[in-house]
């Protein structure tokens, strides 16, 4: 389980940039898979310590990412940026 900050402000899931969602999927070329444009989360329920504290399920696709394990992505704290209509995984790091 991960950690997920999402610079993706347009993400229904980002709440302060944290994701609210309890699991993700990565494509093949490193981007969210479950970013959906939209009304954001509501956050009213937590405070800013309890998102931080949110742990995500992370499915890998990016297959030749050192951080991927049969799917399973390794690092604790993992950080999505943002592009114009989707969200990329800033900490992809590819194998050598």
């Amino acid at each position: 389980m991960s950690k997920i900050k999402c610079e993706q402000e347009k993400c229904k899931y980002n709440s302060n940039k944290y994701c609210m969602k309890d699991g993700i999927y990565v494509d093949k070329h490193a981007s969210c898979d479950s970013y959906e444009e939209g009304a954001k989360t509501s956050n009213t329920n937590f405070e800013i310590s309890s998102l931080e504290s949110k742990d995500n399920q992370i499915v890998c696709n990016a297959t030749h990412c050192v951080y991927n394990n049969h799917k399973d992505c390794t690092i604790t704290h993992l950080n999505i940026g943002k592009e114009k209509d989707s969200a990329n995984c800033i900490d992809f790091e590819e194998m050598d």
